[in-house]
This record gives structure tokens, sequence and C-alpha cells, in this order.
């Protein structure tokens, strides 16, 4: 779940790349190459590492047995998430498609389009706080903990996006200049976003992977 979503969010952040300028003039507004790398290659990363590390303890463990309201939960979450990923996915083409014909008309379909990410956390985490929580150990501080991770991560991507959308515009420099600037909120964003999730990882145990993935709305986020 975590990494997961670590990765979307750079993701978000490497695509913004092509955001401050005209298909015609080419891409002017770069990425800079720690970003590239954790959107394209996560095996560098510590997160991913440990991910990998969990994964690999995972399959060693006897899948643990998961209750109704446990199953239920997870499988609420998984469906919401799948959708959420696929929205961060799908971002450079909702971009590509925002329209626009002057500078101020694309700074505010791209503000909208941004935004609009950061609602779908929002959405998301109102729906993992809706159902009872999963009732194996440390299961109320999990949700817990991603419920107020995808709340505040929400918020900081709006945040961002209401800034580039009052960034003063006139120009095709000043749309690309205030781009890069919400490459860099959306950089810091991502940093955040490491630590904020940090704790799941510290709460999970052992087989719970594997009996989430038995789930057959979790099947796709295990593969």
């Amino acid at each position: 779940m975590k990494n997961s979503l670590i990765l979307a969010v750079a993701l978000v952040v490497a695509l913004l790349a092509g955001c401050g300028s005209d298909s015609d003039e080419g891409a002017t507004t770069s990425v800079s190459p720690s970003v590239a790398a954790g959107s394209s290659d996560p095996a560098p990363s510590s997160d991913a590492t440990t991910a990998g590390s969990s994964t690999a303890g995972s399959a060693t463990a006897a899948a643990m047995q998961l209750d109704e309201q446990s199953t239920a939960w997870f499988a609420n979450f998984c469906t919401g998430f799948v959708g959420l990923r696929d929205s961060f996915s799908s971002v450079q083409t909702d971009l590509a498609n925002a329209g626009g014909t002057t500078v101020t008309e694309k700074q505010a379909a791209a503000a909208g389009v941004i935004s609009g990410l950061g609602e779908k956390l929002k959405s998301l985490a109102t729906s993992a706080g809706a159902l009872p929580p999963p009732t194996i150990e440390n299961g109320e501080q999990m949700v817990t903990t991603a419920v107020d991770g995808f709340n505040t991560l929400g918020d900081a991507i709006i945040g961002a996006a209401d800034e580039f959308a009052r960034a003063p515009v006139t120009d095709q420099a000043s749309f690309e200049a205030a781009a890069t600037q919400l490459q860099t909120s959306l950089q810091e964003v991502f940093a955040d976003t490491q630590s904020s999730f940090a704790a799941i990882d510290t709460m999970e145990q052992p087989g719970l992977d594997q009996a989430v993935a038995a789930i057959p709305q979790c099947a796709e986020m295990a593969a």
C-alpha cells in the first residue's frame, strides 16, 4: 500500500515535466534525475528495498486467517486504491486532454487535473474510514494511519494545485515558471509521503500480505 502510493506520486511529478510547454515547442521543463529515477526505477530507494524484503519474508510465512470484518475492509480499500492508482497512472493523458488555447486556460485545466488527484486521495480516506477496521493486531492503528496519511497527502496536492492556479501567468515563459514551481511543490509532497506512511510497515503482521492478496479485489494490487 505505502510503496504503491509513493511511486504514484513520483510518477505525477515526473509527468508534469511536459506540462510546462506546448507540444510544438518541445518539452522545455526538465525533470531532475533523482525524480525520474524515483518514478521509473524504484530499486535504489530505501522504501522499495523495504517492500522487497517484506515480500520475501511473507513468502515464507503462512497466510493469516482474516475474519469477515477484516476481509470486508481490505476488499473495500483495495477496490478504491486500484481506482486511485489508475487515476495517477493516467495523469499524462488527463493533462493532455485538459484543453485550453491560452496559457491561462491551460493553467486552469492543469490545476484542475492535479487538484482532482488530491480529491480522489481524500475520497479514498473517507472510504477507508467508513467501514469497521480489520480485527487483526494493530488493525485500528493501521486504518487511522492510512486515513490520516491520505487526507494529509490529498490536502497537500490540492494546495500545490491551488498555488499553481494562483500564479501570475501571462505568457509561455511565466507558465513554464509556474509549472516548475508546481513540480517542486509535488517533490516536497513526495518526500513527505515517504515518512507519513512509514509507520504502517511496523504494524504489519507476518502472513498479512498473503491473506490480503488472496482477496479477489486485492489480487491486482499484489501482482
